[in-house]
Parts: structure tokens; sequence; C-alpha cells
């Protein structure tokens, strides 16, 4: 297990210290998970900071290489975006800012072939991993994100299974804290990913009393047939979610998780509901910009004319839960030629 922890004043003035036997998260709105939606009660004790990121850094310089890589290309089949890893810089300022950027292409014949299913792309943008560097298994997971601005923006925190990239043993499962549709600014998405053959009609936690800044109509959570391989909720807010910074997090214990907005709990899904139930192992964290397949009017939208969009992020922290909370530092030795090749076959 790894505790890295990097010193910068925490926003939340309920929040006295690091490292006390329960501690408060903070969000946008001054609310702390204490005050929110139940996370402090007997069933969800928050416990000491495991790890953050708090973005630190000289202006112009990538996150830093001991937590996070750049990825280079594009994995999706339906993507028009490329990812650049000079697109996820830091700002340099006292407070610390990620800033992932999505860039129009404005000569997509430069880029032939490129993007999904020998597409041309049509945009650039951040996106960054921890992916062979740290993993984490459980615990309260929480970022500090400011969405972009612009009809067609696809922007995400989300997690995947560690080893799930080594060809031909693709492991299952894929935990999307938030995704935002710019197409829906006030909306944000939170999915589970897994096996079919697997979930029951409805999560085993109706979304909580939302406060005034947030409205509760829409938070719906989705019923799925048991040949589903996803289940999800919506979190709404009062304003767009790129007008200002919001927090989305995740409660992760043992066969149950919880998403939440602004430090309130929208749905909790457990393997009693999920029989293929995936996530009782290592995941890695993503962080990405980008948009969505042209033209639609969902995953993001139809891009409106705007030649480049921020995705702005404050922190990324990792807090116990129940006394639950492991990360681990990998390291992956270096490759032979050989090697490399037969990764390729």
């Amino acid at each position: 297990m790894i505790y890295i922890i990097k010193r910068k004043y925490l926003t939340c003035p309920s929040i006295v210290g690091l490292f006390i036997a329960s501690i408060a998260l903070s969000s946008s709105m001054g609310i702390s998970m204490s005050e929110g939606a139940g996370i402090s009660s007997p069933k969800l004790a928050v416990g000491k900071l495991l790890w953050s990121d708090e973005f630190q850094g000289k202006a112009s310089r990538e996150p830093n290489p001991l937590f996070w890589t750049g990825n280079i290309g594009s994995y999706n089949y339906d993507a028009v975006t490329t990812h650049s890893p000079d697109l996820s810089l830091l700002d340099g300022s006292k407070q610390g800012i990620l800033n992932i950027k999505t860039v129009k292409i404005n000569d997509p014949s430069l880029y032939s072939g490129l993007c999904g299913g020998g597409k041309y792309c049509q945009f650039k943008s951040g996106e960054i991993t921890t992916r062979n560097l740290l993993i984490f298994k459980y615990g309260y997971i929480e970022a500090r994100i400011k969405m972009p601005t612009g009809e067609g923006n696809w922007s995400a925190f989300w997690m995947l299974p560690d080893g799930n990239y080594v060809p031909n043993n693709q492991k299952p499962g894929e935990i999307d804290i938030v995704e935002w549709y710019a197409h829906y600014p006030n909306k944000s998405w939170s999915t589970l990913h897994f096996e079919a053959a697997g979930a029951s009609a409805s999560p085993s936690a109706q979304p909580s009393p939302a406060p005034s800044a947030l409205a509760s109509a829409s938070i719906t959570p989705n019923a799925i047939s048991q040949s589903s391989t996803s289940i999800g909720t919506n979190g709404v807010s009062a304003s767009r979610l790129s007008d200002g910074f919001h927090t989305y997090g995740i409660a992760w214990l043992p066969d149950s998780i919880t998403f939440y907005l602004d430090g309130n709990a929208l749905a909790t899904y457990s393997a009693t509901q999920i029989t293929t139930w995936p996530f009782n192992n290592f995941f890695y964290l993503i962080l990405n910009g980008g948009v969505g397949p042209q033209p639609n009017t969902i995953f993001g939208g139809t891009w409106d004319g705007w030649q480049q969009s921020t995705m702005s992020v404050d922190w990324v922290r990792d807090w116990q839960l129940n006394g639950y909370g492991q990360i681990s530092k990998k390291t992956i030795p270096a490759m032979t030629p050989a090697q490399m090749l037969a990764q390729l076959k």
C-alpha cells in the first residue's frame, strides 16, 4: 500500500487536518460529506486521506509522472477524437489546476485513419490515466471538476480494471464516476458496466433528497433487464456544470458502489443486483476531454463551431471508507523488443 499526499490548503472549513479519525469531504457548494447524504452515518464512516493529487507545479508541465501518463491516439471504434499528452497541462497557479483541452482539427486529412474504424480525426484532446502506476480498491474517491464549454464536449472521470489492456485478456468492469454530455449541460451521468446476465430491475437505494442547489426531479436510476450490461443514474444541477467546479465521487465498498454529485448520494448498486459483479478488484483512474461521434444529439451533442474547450480539474482524492481502501504502486519492468512485438500479435 502506498500513501501519497501533496500539501495544499483544503477549501472546506470543516476539514481541520488530513490525518484524523473521521474526515469531511468538501464540495464546491461548501457542503461536507458529513452534512450531506448520510455519508457519515455508522454504515459509511470516512477515514483518513490515503492519496491525493492537487495538481500543483510549474505552468505548462504535464501532471506528476509518478501518478499519471498522458494517453496517445484513439482506442474507441466510434471515436472522432485522438489523444495527445500536451493537452493535459498544469496551470502553475497557487491553487493548482489541471487543464485538459480539446481542440478542433481544422485539416482532418492530416490525421487520416488515426481514429476509430480508420476514420479521420476531427478533434484532439487530453486524456491521463494512472494505469500501470497507481491502482485503487475501495474507499471514497472524488474529484473536483469544472466541465468545458461548448456543444459536443464529452468529458469523463472514470475507472477500468487493472490488467484490462493485456491483449486477449480483457477484464470486465467499468466505473464511470461521471460522464458529462454538453448537450445536457445541467446533468451528470454515473454508470457501472459489467458482463451480461446480471442485474435486477432497480438500484438498491433511491437518490437521497437533494438540497436547494440541486433539482431532485429527473434523478431517476435506469431500470435494466437481466441481459443488460450497464446500470446508471443521473445527477441534476440548478446551473450548468460548466459554470463552476463540482465534486463527483463514489463510495466504494466490497459488493456495493454509491455515486455522488456535490456530496449528495444519487444511487447505490450492489452485488446482489449484479450477479456478475466485477468491482471487488483493483482499478485505475482516467480523466479525459473529447467529443463524441458526429453528428448526434447524445455523447455531447453536435459540435457547434468552437475551436477549443477546457475541462479543469482542481484535485483528485481517495479516503478510507469503513476501514476499506487500498492503493498499490505498480512497477512495470522494461520490455524487450521481442516482448513489444509479441503484444502486437
